[in-house]
């Protein structure tokens, strides 16, 4: 069996970037890693609005997982928890144990 690439939908992702609250002032931070590879990202931004955030989603997520960073950054560039700007949720996970070498997304 073969494996379909994913098509991109863009409403979802819309409807993901509305769902986060960032403010215009803020940045989103958004990172693209290869699948079930363990290496920094390939792809890295930081998005002011719905529009950059679509744009970059559609780009990388061809054949990368996009990453995107849940509480809005202060500046262009950042990551680290002192430059976030607020809290706007905090996530938490819940997976079932499974063996390293298979994906939990496969």
């Amino acid at each position: 069996m073969s494996k379909e690439t994913p098509v991109f939908n863009e409403a979802d992702a819309r409807r993901f970037y509305r769902l986060l609250r960032h403010r215009q002032d803020e940045f989103t931070e958004l990172r693209a890693f290869v699948p079930n590879k363990r290496e920094p990202p390939k792809a890295r931004g930081w998005v002011q609005s719905e529009d950059e955030f679509v744009a970059f989603c559609k780009k990388q997520s061809k054949s990368l997982l996009v990453y995107v960073g849940l509480n809005p950054r202060k500046a262009y560039g950042v990551g680290s928890a002192e430059h976030v700007s607020r809290i706007v949720g905090i996530p938490f996970d819940v997976d079932a144990h499974h063996p390293k070498e298979k994906s939990l997304t496969s």
